[in-house]
C-alpha cells in the first residue's frame, strides 16, 4: 500500500484566535444568561422595587454585571421623574400666565369701559346750561375722531340726543352733573348755612333794590329839573333890546312886547349912559349844562356801585376765582344759588354795566380814549380772581373820577364863558358833587 503524498497538505491547522473569539462569545452568552436569571430572582425577591433591587444586588456573585444595569435603570427613572416635574412646572407656568392675561384683559376692558362712559357723559354735560344738541354731537364726533368710541356708539348716542327736546337734554345733562358731584347731599338738601345764606341774599337784594331805586329817583329828579327849566324858558319872556326914553331912563323890551324900567343892583334907575348888563346863558349853553348835570349824576351813581363791589370783595363776600365763577353759573342755572354765586353774577352784571356807562359818559370828553382802551383790556382779560377784580375796579373808578372831574370842568367853563359864577343850588358845586373816595370803602386806589 502506497501512502498518498498529498495527505499532509490536506489537513487544517488549529486557528487559535478564532478559538479565543468563540470562547469569549460563549462566556458572554453564559454570563448574560446567568445575569438575567439573577435579575429575575432579585426582581421577584424585591417585588419589582428598584431601590430594594439595588440594595440586594451587591451581595450577588453577579453583582459586577447586574449592578450597572440596575444603576442605569435608576438613572433613567430619576431622569424621567425630573423630566415629568419640568413638564408639570411648564404646564403650571403656562396656565398661570394665561390666567393673568385673562384677568388683566378683563381689567383693561372694565377700565376702558369706564373711560368711554366718562367721555360720553362729558360730551352731554356741555349742554347742561343751554340744551344745545349741536354741542353734544360735536363732542361725540370728537370722541370718535380721537378713537375713544366707535362710530356705532356715536350713532347710538346721536339717536338719543335727537330724540330729546332741548329742555329734556338740559335736564339729562344736569342729572349727570348731580350724579358726578362730590357731595350730592349738599345740592339736594338745604342746610342751616344755606338758610342763613338765603336770608343774607334777601337782605342784599333789598339793599340792591334800594340802591337802584335811589339811582332811578336821582335820574328822574334831574330830568324833572331839566323839564322845569325848559318850561320856564318858554314861560318867561326873553329879553330882546333896550330903548332910551326922552328923560334918559333906559327900558328893557321883551319878546312878549312888555317894557320894564331897568335898575341897577342898588335899585337905582339906569340912565342913558348905562348899558343893560345882566349875563345869562344862551339856550344852547343851558342845554349843555343840563346834559352835563345828568351825566354827572349818573357818573356819581356808577362810582358808588363800584365802591360797593370793592366792599363785597374786601369783606370776603365774593370769590371770583375762575373755578368759582364757573361753579356760580352752574348753581344759578340749576336753581341752587347761594350768596356767593348770586354775588358773582351781580359782579359781572355791574362790571359790564359800569364799562358801558364809562364808555357812554366818556364820549366827547378828554377821557374817551382812556375809557375805550380800558374797555378793550377788560373785555380781553376779564378778572379771574379777587386781586384782578380789584385792579379792574380801581381802573374803572379812576376813569369815573376823571369823568366827574371833566364834567365839572366843562360846566364851570360854560358858566365862565358867560362871565357867570356857577350856581350853588342843587349840589352842583364840584366839592359837593364829587363822591367819596375808595378810602371810605376800605380800599385806597
Amino acid at each position: 500500500m502506497v501512502i498518498d503524498a498529498r495527505i499532509p497538505l490536506m489537513t487544517q491547522g488549529i486557528d487559535g484566535l478564532k478559538m479565543l473569539k468563540d470562547g469569549s462569545e460563549l462566556a458572554d452568552m453564559w454570563i448574560k444568561d446567568k445575569s438575567e436569571g439573577e435579575l429575575s430572582r432579585i426582581y421577584n425577591e424585591s417585588q419589582g422595587d428598584l431601590d430594594k433591587m439595588l440594595s440586594i444586588a451587591p451581595q450577588s456573585k453577579y453583582a459586577r454585571w447586574i449592578m450597572p444595569q440596575l444603576q442605569s435603570q435608576k438613572a433613567a427613572q430619576a431622569k424621567a421623574a425630573i423630566d415629568q416635574q419640568q413638564s408639570l412646572a411648564d404646564i403650571s407656568k403656562t396656565q398661570s400666565e394665561a390666567y393673568k392675561n385673562n384677568q388683566q384683559g378683563g381689567g383693561y376692558a372694565l377700565d376702558n369701559s369706564g373711560k368711554k362712559l366718562g367721555a360720553i357723559q362729558g360730551a352731554f354735560q356741555q349742554a347742561s346750561m343751554t340744551g344745545d344738541k349741536t354741542q353734544v354731537l360735536l363732542g361725540l364726533n370728537g370722541l370718535v375722531r380721537a378713537g375713544m368710541i366707535p362710530s356705532e356708539e356715536y350713532e347710538h348716542q346721536s339717536t338719543i340726543v335727537n330724540a330729546m327736546t332741548p329742555d329734556e337734554l338740559k335736564q339729562f345733562a344736569g342729572g349727570i352733573n348731580f350724579a358726578n358731584a362730590k357731595d350730592p347731599a349738599s345740592i339736594q338738601y338745604t342746610s342751616a348755612d344755606n338758610r342763613l345764606d338765603n336770608q343774607t341774599l334777601k337782605e342784599n337784594a333789598q339793599l340792591s333794590a334800594q340802591t337802584s331805586k335811589y339811582g332811578i329817583d336821582t335820574v328822574a329828579q334831574t330830568a324833572a329839573n331839566k323839564l322845569e327849566q325848559d318850561q320856564k324858558q318858554f314861560d318867561t319872556p326873553k329879553f330882546e333890546k333896550t330903548v332910551t326914553a326922552p328923560n334918559g331912563n333906559v327900558y328893557g323890551v321883551y319878546s312878549d312886547g312888555s317894557v320894564d324900567l331897568l335898575t341897577d343892583k342898588s335899585g337905582n334907575t339906569v340912565v342913558e349912559q348905562q348899558k343893560l348888563s345882566t349875563p345869562k346863558l344862551s339856550d344852547k349853553a343851558l342845554n349843555q349844562v343840563n346834559d352835563a348835570n345828568m351825566a354827572l349824576s349818573q357818573a356819581n351813581l356808577n362810582y358808588r356801585k363800584i365802591g360797593q363791589l370793592v366792599v363785597d370783595i374786601r369783606d370776603g363776600n365774593l370769590n371770583l376765582s375762575a373755578a368759582n365763577q364757573i361753579g356760580a353759573k352752574v348753581k344759578n342755572f340749576a336753581g341752587m344759588s347761594d350768596q356767593n354765586s348770586l354775588g358773582v353774577e351781580n359782579f359781572n352784571t355791574v362790571l359790564n354795566q359800569a364799562v358801558n356807562d364809562v364808555l357812554m359818559l366818556a364820549k366827547g370828553t378828554q377821557t374817551e380814549g382812556d375809557a375805550q382802551r380800558a374797555a378793550r383790556v377788560i373785555a380781553a382779560n376779564p378778572p379771574r380772581d379777587n386781586k384782578a377784580a380789584m385792579q379792574v375796579l380801581n381802573r374803572l373808578a379812576g376813569l369815573q373820577r376823571n369823568i366827574i372831574e371833566t364834567l365839572n370842568q366843562n360846566i364851570d367853563g360854560i358858566y365862565g364863558n358867560y362871565g357867570i359864577q356857577r350856581p350853588q343850588q342843587g349840589g352842583q358845586q364840584p366839592k359837593q358833587n364829587a363822591p367819596e373816595t375808595f378810602d371810605s370803602y376800605g380800599y385806597a386806589p
